[in-house]
């Protein structure tokens, strides 16, 4: 690639002269087509060979070895002898919490996938004691439950059917119901990076219960019908997003919100539908939250007007004086917003970990490569080849020796919607210059880089993670393996785990 057209991408936001900012803009996308047009021969992609462990509580009689023909007749058994990266899947049936504290516990970056949330069944045994039905503690990998009805935990305020103990843990696709808590997210240990995502909360006391837990995706739940609040977030809960779910039904008097803040800050509300709560949202001594394009129930030309509460002096036994304080939803939607379940992708990296979700509705060619290649381990351990600041990075084609590794899939079609826009923290895919080129290499734009819509098939964004794409963009980058803007210090992928 030639060095001078290196070097007008560097300068593109310096430029002032509208001739010479054309002649940018075009040798920009000239840059994106020569990052595909380079390839060389493929190296071919990294399968990832997880085992299946099997549960089915029919199996009465035994022999219990895990396998399809003789599965474990517990779902304990079966997490016990699961290693990390295994999946455990139970086939339709009603388990009981089986440990000696009542629950299901799982220590290990295993996936927990039960046949149909509807039919297979984990039932605490609803009395003090028994505590949660399942308890996620693991330390490391993201570990995922899906696809299971989760109910009955003791009645002790903390019980829950699920507790959250860990990082980066991925729960879809569940009922939980008749809980105290419906998901708790404990104090006792910092949690960051969960994904909640399209589960059926309700009828529980609380729907989630977050403590002290932060940069947390909640995203496309039905959450309704709980007694007290549906999502509570408290006590240094920070950056987190609550994205298309409907929160709805939580009537108690004298104590039920929909959303409820408090000592919380940097969270981001936004596309839910928060309709027939006693107090569809309530925020307490929590500042710098944003509200945005909510649906309330009606139609709305005006914003939503929320009220809150700081309480001003006081102390542990004492209560402040409180002084009232109003926050807007500028934007609120006019009509109800259809929960849609797309994609989140945890795209982790050596220099931090970035959430994005992909526009699965919109531009279904382009995710679904993406997704797949992702949950095929073709990522892991790639690099981001290609660093521009306030332009892009880079990645999806090249190992840290320099070698290429290809797609087995091939080329993909152009894919253009005109609702995803290359913004800030844009996924998209480069290419050649046939359009119709793309394979597996992709983008994450470092700003708004409007100039490249409708030429380029952007994708996604990233939800949780900016700060990760502005660290990456800002290291420094030399000339490697016959290619500019490498880094110095090699940026590699280490996973892509696919939330759906």
């Amino acid at each position: 690639m030639r060095d001078d057209t290196i070097e007008i991408a560097r300068g593109i936001n310096m430029v002032q002269n509208i001739l010479v900012k054309k002649t940018v803009i075009f040798s920009v996308i000239i840059l994106l087509i020569g990052a595909q047009a380079l390839l060389v021969s493929a190296d071919g992609p990294t399968i990832v060979n997880e085992s299946i462990i099997y549960v089915d509580d029919d199996n009465t009689e035994g022999p219990w070895y895990g396998t399809i023909e003789h599965p474990y007749q517990t779902i304990q058994d079966g997490i016990s002898h699961a290693c990390a990266g295994d999946t455990v899947f139970v086939f339709s049936g009603l388990y009981h919490s089986s440990m000696s504290y009542g629950f299901v516990s799982i220590q290990e970056d295993i996936t927990l996938d039960g046949e149909d949330p509807q039919t297979t069944i984990i039932q605490g045994g609803g009395v003090y004691g028994e505590k949660w039905v399942v308890g996620i503690s693991s330390e490391e990998g993201s570990p995922k439950i899906s696809n299971f009805t989760i109910e009955n935990s003791g009645t002790d305020i903390h019980d829950a059917g699920i507790l959250v103990n860990a990082n980066n843990v991925i729960i879809t696709n569940n009922i939980i119901k008749n809980n105290q808590l419906g998901i708790y997210f404990s104090h006792t240990k910092h949690q960051y990076g969960a994904i909640i995502s399209g589960n059926t909360i309700e009828d529980n006391k609380d729907g989630i219960f977050m403590w002290a837990a932060s940069d947390n995706i909640i995203y496309a739940n039905i959450i309704q019908n709980n007694v007290f609040d549906g999502v509570e977030i408290i006590y240094s809960s920070n950056n987190n997003v609550v994205m298309r779910n409907t929160i709805a039904g939580h009537t108690f008097d004298g104590e039920s919100e929909g959303v409820l803040l408090k000592e919380s800050t940097g969270n981001l509300i936004s596309e839910n539908n928060i309709y027939d709560n006693r107090i569809d949202a309530y925020f307490e001594n929590a500042f710098f939250n944003k509200w945005n394009n909510n649906y309330w129930g009606k139609s709305r030309i005006f914003p939503k007007l929320i009220v809150g509460r700081k309480y001003l002096g006081g102390g542990p036994m004492e209560p402040g004086f409180p002084l009232i304080l109003l926050k807007l939803d500028w934007h609120p939607a006019i009509e109800s917003h259809e929960i849609i379940q797309n994609p989140i992708a945890v795209m982790n990296t050596t220099l931090g970990t970035m959430k994005l979700i992909l526009y699965e509705d919109k531009v279904p060619i382009t995710t679904n490569n993406f997704v797949r290649l992702s949950n095929d381990g073709f990522f892991d351990g790639l690099v981001f080849h290609r660093v521009i600041e306030d332009f892009v990075i880079q990645g999806g084609g090249y190992d840290s020796s320099g070698s290429h590794h290809e797609s087995p899939y091939g080329t993909i079609d152009l894919e253009i919607h005109p609702d995803v826009r290359h913004v800030d923290g844009a996924i998209s895919m480069a290419r050649t210059p046939d359009p119709n080129s793309a394979t597996s290499q992709f983008f994450i734009c470092d700003g708004k880089q409007a100039y490249l819509d409708d030429q380029y098939a952007v994708f996604g964004r990233i939800l949780i993670g900016m700060d990760v794409l502005k660290t990456i963009a800002s290291v420094e980058t030399t000339t490697k393996h016959g290619m500019q803007d490498w880094p110095v210090e090699e940026v590699i992928i280490n996973s892509v785990a696919i939330a759906q």
